[in-house]
């Protein structure tokens, strides 16, 4: 992810989904300072779980 941020410094937002159970991914979007902003209830078994990262320029 930060090798993304660095290729892509001219952008102001970063956008990314990943699954509500897949514990691992969102514990290190998080600590890289992605915010959740929604939530997507596909089925009983699948909600995605929407995360943004605000950069100031």
């Amino acid at each position: 992810m930060t090798k993304v941020e660095i290729m892509y410094q001219n952008v102001s937002r970063f956008e990314l989904f990943t699954g509500s159970n897949s514990t691992k991914n969102l514990h290190l979007y998080h600590k890289l300072g992605y915010k959740e902003f929604r939530r997507d209830l596909l089925s009983s078994k699948l909600e995605l779980v929407y995360l943004e990262k605000i950069l100031i320029n």
